[in-house]
């Protein structure tokens, strides 16, 4: 656990490093981002239909040229402009378990001034190759809880517009598998799906599995095919759902009714594809939720895994939390919180371990802290887009979060800021 001193006013803080006193290796995944999809009803549809597709890119405003001039309640000249909640769903919450999100733009008409040959914003691509981001999670958050991924495939003129109930819009999907993965790869990102625990089925998140990743003469295989991707995108991290525990979800679950649910997933997800790493979803990572869901999914499953000693169905267990304070103190040793969950979360995984009698030559489980932030609700309310404004102080706190990670570096595989830039972002 980290401790702190506070020094007198008449002293010199230094810092000495030993590189040869190491603690573990820092994966590269703990600098993953996070996006989510938001409403797209308000964009406009005329000449140039826009749409918002990623939670965890960059830009939150839209230029337009006289040809692009959008229906909305602005003047044409006002239209460079930062789109609230109101107007977008750009961010919402819950007052207990703040979540946001960020967007992609992508213009649907390619070759405008802003856009690449892809119709993808080429100074958000240009920001998140620099940033180096190793990993995206992707559709969300509560927006995975209803997407249908079958709806954003295929030609763009055909694709349904659906309710989306998280933050209470329309989804036009037009932004949908291909037009992300694609993303994924002209920036050099490995992409990160969380697959739909609320109204999807078993047999919608194996088909996703298979037109990602199947190379066989397969139904979804072959239709990944025939919308133009001949090679699969051997999409290598899959998530068990997103805080399908908390009261703002579309079917929410009790831990025993996910426990069950999660475990049997794996199995047929596994079955399909021994190569992709599955992440189960867990809270904060001390609860009874973690406890549980721990027990019963950190099994050793020979029938599961194909006779395999070594392979695990659960790879990582999720964790989410956000810090803020308006005291600096508070603020910045506010990450504290998260170090300790995280050596809770993993006294959990070796108790599952021990009492479910996994063999020791099977990978041990690493935490997947897939959001995490400094987030002040009351400086930056949902309702009005969570348009963060960070000073000091507050970049000081997201240092400690990533010293954090680094700390405990032999237990976490991977982590995502929610949100990379504008909506509780750290730019």
């Amino acid at each position: 656990m980290t401790s702190y001193t506070k020094i007198g006013d008449d002293e010199r803080p230094s810092i000495s490093i030993d590189p040869s006193l190491t603690i573990a290796k820092i994966e590269d995944n703990v600098y993953g981002g996070f996006t989510e999809y938001a409403k797209t009803d308000h964009l406009p549809l005329t000449p140039s239909q826009l749409t918002s597709s990623f939670n965890h890119t960059l830009s939150s405003s839209l230029a337009a040229t006289p040809a692009q001039t959008p229906t909305l309640p602005c003047p044409p000249h006002k239209f460079d402009l930062l789109f609230k909640a109101k107007d977008m769903n750009a961010m919402a919450y819950h007052p207990n378990q703040a979540h946001g999100q960020v967007h992609l733009r992508r213009s649907l008409r390619p070759r405008q001034p802003l856009s690449d040959e892809h119709g993808f914003r080429k100074d958000v691509i240009e920001a998140m190759k620099e940033l180096r981001v190793p990993v995206v999670r992707y559709p969300g958050g509560n927006f995975c809880a209803t997407y249908h991924w079958i709806d954003g495939v295929g030609p763009r003129e055909n694709r349904p517009g659906r309710p989306e109930l998280a933050w209470i819009g329309t989804e036009s999907n037009a932004i949908g598998t291909d037009e992300f993965l694609k993303w994924c790869e002209i920036v050099g990102t490995e992409p990160y799906l969380c697959l739909n625990f609320g109204t999807g089925t078993l047999d919608e998140a194996l088909g996703w599995l298979e037109y990602c990743n199947s190379d066989r003469n397969s139904y979804y295989a072959n239709l990944r095919r025939k919308n133009g991707r001949e090679k699969p995108y051997k999409v290598k991290y899959w998530a068990l759902g997103n805080e399908v525990w908390g009261p703002w979800q579309v079917e929410q679950m009790t831990k025993e009714d996910y426990a069950k649910k999660a475990y049997q997933w794996a199995k047929a997800l596994k079955l399909l594809d021994p190569s992709i790493e599955l992440i189960l979803c867990g809270e904060t990572g001390h609860s009874t939720w973690d406890a549980y869901v721990l027990k019963e999914c950190v099994r050793f499953d020979l029938h599961g895994l194909g006779g395999s000693t070594t392979a695990s169905l659960i790879d990582m267990h999720s964790i989410h939390i956000y810090t803020a304070s308006s005291e600096h103190l508070k603020n910045v040793t506010a990450p504290r919180s998260a170090e300790r969950a995280i050596q809770i979360s993993a006294s959990l995984i070796d108790l599952a371990r021990i009492e479910n009698k996994v063999p020791p030559t099977v990978r041990k489980q690493k935490i997947c802290f897939d959001e995490w932030n400094v987030w002040d609700p009351v400086r930056a309310p949902g309702e009005e887009g969570a348009e963060e404004k960070y000073n000091l102080s507050d970049a000081l706190a997201v240092a400690v979060w990533l010293n954090v990670f680094i700390r405990q570096a032999e237990y976490v595989g991977m982590a995502n800021i929610a949100q990379s830039v504008n909506v509780i972002s750290p730019s």
